[in-house]
């Protein structure tokens, strides 16, 4: 099993204070030195493309690059704490080269100010978003996983903004929420050319010319638009409602508990698309084989979630 190199990432206090520094001063080969190369940041931390590119690295499915919360430090969407990173100045907030591969994990992006991208890489390279907040006016992706995350974005309608996760057959979406909040925005793509299980697609505005999942397959999603095309699976339907959501005006897209999507889910150990176990948002660990999982990225669970990271029990 490869061992973790952990450095720090901190405005002040850490092993590096940039994660450009940390890029550069951690670069290899992870195959040959059989390593997982971790960053882990506890506050807000600026990104931005002309200060971090992962570029240069030798990575595979289990020798690759990680940003994380440290532990104790894992993003709360509804007090805004935690780890950060924040990218309010470029075109986009970094660019992930050919040959590497990168996982975020219990983390918040906060992308905003951007012309083009939100996060943007080139075909053919990987990363893994898991239980993570992303927030912005467009978020783009090529071949990727995407895992108990919620996705908010806040497109003018004069761009063509939207979320586009993955270009390829192998990129996938399990348990994530994807909100579009600008009731203005009538073209809403949610959910891009991905296998999407479990999913939630809520946007305010009343109908449009694309689909909320385009091009997508899968099963077992849901969107509140009943104009638009259907989600893809013959157990996904159109009959989500705001008050599913535990507070949607103020923000919290946990699930209401009184929600029938709490159990209205495909366990996707019985699926055969992931080994146990499997966390949600906030690192409560989702029912075992033979049980119902939620749509979302919210199981209602007793004794709520776990704050730390949960890097040494991540799934593939």
């Amino acid at each position: 099993m490869a061992t973790e190199v952990v450095s720090t990432v901190r405005t002040s206090g850490g092993d590096y204070s940039t994660l450009g520094a940390w890029e550069a001063g951690e670069q290899t080969n992870l195959v040959t030195a059989d390593e997982i190369a971790v960053a882990e940041i506890q506050g807000s931390i600026g990104m931005d493309y002309s200060g971090f590119e992962l570029n240069g690295w030798t990575t595979d499915a289990t020798h690759y690059c990680q940003i994380r919360a440290e532990s104790g430090y894992k993003y709360d969407f509804v007090n805004d704490t935690g780890a950060k990173l924040t990218e309010t100045t470029g075109t986009f907030g970094f660019v992930i080269r050919s040959g590497n591969r990168l996982h975020l994990t219990d983390l918040s992006l906060f992308i905003d100010n951007n012309t083009s991208y939100g996060l943007a890489y080139s075909t053919g390279d990987f990363i893994k978003i898991e239980r993570c907040y992303c927030e912005s006016v467009r978020f783009w992706a090529d071949a990727s996983d995407f895992h108990s995350s919620i996705f908010v974005i806040d497109p003018t309608a004069s761009s063509n903004a939207y979320l586009r996760q993955g270009n390829t057959s192998d990129s996938t979406a399990f348990n994530c929420v994807v909100v579009n909040k600008n009731a203005s925005y009538t073209n809403p793509i949610c959910y891009n050319e991905t296998t999407a299980k479990n999913c939630i697609a809520y946007h305010a505005s009343s109908g449009g010319i694309y689909a909320p999942y385009y091009l997508c397959s899968g099963n077992y999603n849901t969107q509140n638009d009943a104009t638009a095309s259907a989600p893809p699976g013959a157990n996904s339907d159109r009959d989500f409602v705001s008050s599913d959501f535990e507070d949607y005006a103020n923000g919290d897209y946990h699930l209401d508990s009184a929600s029938g999507y709490n159990t209205s889910g495909r366990n996707l150990y019985d699926e055969g698309d992931l080994s146990s176990p499997f966390y949600d948002f906030d690192g409560d660990e989702m029912p075992a084989s033979g049980t119902a999982w939620p749509m979302g990225a919210d199981f209602v669970a007793a004794g709520g979630g776990i704050t730390g990271n949960l890097a040494a029990q991540e799934t593939g």
